[in-house]
């Protein structure tokens, strides 16, 4: 009987071990899972900092970027008007989108006109629409005729440019025009922002010369 009091004591104080070196346990377990959540909520912060960090570098460098296109566009666009007046025969100007010369200076028939063109670097002018017709006409002396490069190469009425001999792609005429007084074959010039046609060989009018080979 006293062997088996003592046999139960052993038994009771292994289990109160047990008992306690198993509370021990899972306190060790739920204290590193707690300092593994942690240093998970650590790194998560820290990547979500760095993120926002990045996103904000990003941006930057995309304005900067968009600012220095803008800039070299700019600089583009400067070089190439610089580039055009350098390459532009003397005497020509800017009118409108394309270089032209006004002579105001001598008068010849049109095709000595269209050989001065030539001599100048340039051809006789074609106007290509109302518009250049509205701004080269701002520089023109009023009451005043100019050559243009369109004629009549074969047949009367039918009217092409010196350039290509092609038709020309505009013509605004006087409402009284086209007006023949001989059978030669005319060529065109421009007065008072109208159209007239002339025989090519009358040689007292001025002359309008473009820089350009455009019909």
């Amino acid at each position: 009987m006293f062997k088996l009091g003592i046999v139960l004591i052993y038994i009771l104080i292994a289990g109160s071990l047990n008992d306690s070196m198993s509370h021990a346990n899972k306190f060790d377990y739920s204290e590193t899972n707690q300092d593994r959540w942690n240093t998970c909520r650590d790194v998560i912060a820290n990547d979500t900092l760095a993120g926002q960090v990045f996103s904000e570098k990003l941006v930057r460098m995309e304005a900067h970027l968009t600012a220095l296109e803008s800039k070299l566009e700019t600089i583009f666009i400067q070089l190439t008007a610089i580039q055009e007046r350098l390459s532009m025969p003397p005497g020509f100007i800017r009118i409108g989108s394309r270089y032209f010369h006004i002579e105001e200076n001598i008068t010849q028939n049109w095709y000595t006109a269209a050989l001065t063109c030539r001599q100048k670097g340039g051809h006789l002018a074609t106007i290509r629409n109302q518009e250049e017709l509205a701004l080269i006409s701002e520089k023109l002396e009023t009451e005043t005729y100019y050559w243009l490069g369109i004629f009549e190469p074969l047949k009367r009425g039918e009217f092409a440019t010196v350039v290509s001999n092609k038709t020309a792609p505009f013509l605004k005429w006087h409402p009284l025009e086209p007006i023949y007084v001989d059978n030669a074959l005319h060529c065109v010039l421009v007065r008072n922002s109208v159209m007239h046609v002339e025989n090519c060989k009358t040689p007292s009018y001025r002359f309008i010369c473009q820089a350009d080979d455009k019909n």
